[in-house]
């Protein structure tokens, strides 16, 4: 999995590509936790993202509680089907920002 990262004002904007699994989701909690101390919002861009495991699924959750203790909020931004149905039936569309 690839991140790319830009940041504007108080916003953390982060294109993935490729696969969140059990390698990649640690990988991804790790970079992106070091980067949101200092912003209001995280989005994640998941357009080129095709698979999402249960360790992606956690990772993203705990940036999200990260983000939520700091009274900031974060964003999933253009989920294709497969992705968003596995929130669906794990029922977290409705804890994430689904955009």
């Amino acid at each position: 999995m690839t991140i790319t990262t830009t940041i504007q004002e108080k916003t953390l904007y982060a294109a993935l590509e490729g696969r969140i699994d059990t390698i990649s989701g640690p990988q991804l909690e790790q970079e992106l936790s070091g980067a949101i101390d200092n912003i209001d919002t995280l989005v994640l861009n998941l357009e080129k993202i095709d698979y999402v495991s249960s360790a992606g699924i956690r990772a993203m959750l705990s940036l999200h509680k990260k983000m939520a203790a700091k009274k900031g909020s974060m964003k999933l931004q253009n989920l294709n089907n497969s992705v968003l149905s596995v929130l669906k039936m794990t029922k977290l569309d409705s804890i994430f920002c689904v955009e």
